[in-house]
């Protein structure tokens, strides 16, 4: 088995582990109170949490030529909500933090377009490592993002900012291909 083989073994092990418990993200499909799990105790840190990521898949379908997919998606055991707090706003900004992720998984998707070659040259020129490069550089962007929809918007609380951003991430969901 080359070293292609065993990424794609190494990628399609933990999948059957996530069955039923990742939702992948749908540009049609909104989040809802259902997708998290209920947290009880204290909630003044959080009101909710939202566990989301994307992953990138190589794989040869037809065994001449690489193809890469990359997949936002939502956990949902590792995602919750304080049950006190299951309101419109703070579900609205829930999934602004998803609709990120999905921006930033479209963004890899189209760089990695061009790593999408022949098997030969892609093992050639040991792409696998360029591609792992541009997943952690998009990776920290996002998290950058992440960050800053947080603090601007006060985690929802600054209602004007969580509008501006709901805004802002509906117009990039829009131009998406």
């Amino acid at each position: 088995m080359n070293w292609l083989g065993i990424l794609l073994l190494i990628i399609a092990l933990p999948a059957s582990e996530r069955q039923g418990d990742e939702l992948n993200w749908e540009k049609d499909r909104r989040l809802s109170w259902e997708d998290f799990r209920t947290r009880t105790g204290p909630s003044q840190l959080y009101k909710a949490f939202s566990y989301t990521g994307m992953r990138y898949v190589v794989d040869a379908p037809d065994g001449r030529n690489i193809s890469i997919e990359v997949t936002p998606y939502f956990v949902h055991s590792k995602s919750w909500v304080h049950h006190r707090h299951k309101i419109d706003r703070l579900l609205a900004h829930e999934q602004g933090h998803f609709d990120l992720t999905a921006i930033y998984a479209f963004k890899l998707d189209s760089i990695l377009e061009e790593y999408e070659v022949g098997i030969g040259e892609f093992m050639e020129n040991r792409m696998i490592g360029r591609v792992e490069f541009l997943f952690d550089s998009v990776y920290a962007e996002l998290q950058v993002m992440q960050d800053r929809y947080d603090a601007e918007t006060n985690h929802s609380i600054i209602e004007g900012k969580q509008e501006e951003w709901e805004a802002y991430i509906a117009d990039q969901i829009e131009a998406l291909p």
